[in-house]
């Protein structure tokens, strides 16, 4: 969410939605650029009040994202793959 309007991206492929099926978390940094998070690597969250992800290896990453929003994008990245969503949103 930018601006407080919800942002598509599904012209990303891997990044954000193939199909109207989400497969990976996606986020946006401040100065707006977006990357691919892999969400096995966070130790935790926080809100300083911007988000800032940190990660096991120390990497910090600061997105416009609220924290309870990546959570929900977490949720929704693993309820995919534990129902069988494959990488492209195909049925296994």
């Amino acid at each position: 969410m930018v601006g407080g309007q919800a942002e598509d991206r599904t012209t990303w492929g891997m990044a954000g939605n193939v199909g109207g099926t989400r497969i990976l978390v996606s986020l946006t940094r401040l100065d707006g650029s977006h990357f691919v998070l892999n969400t096995d690597l966070i130790e935790f969250m926080e809100a300083t009040p911007d988000t800032v992800i940190t990660l096991t290896n120390g990497h910090h990453f600061v997105v416009r994202e609220r924290v309870e929003e990546v959570v929900r994008q977490i949720i929704l990245f693993r309820h995919c793959v534990h129902v069988g969503r494959g990488v492209h949103g195909e049925d296994r």
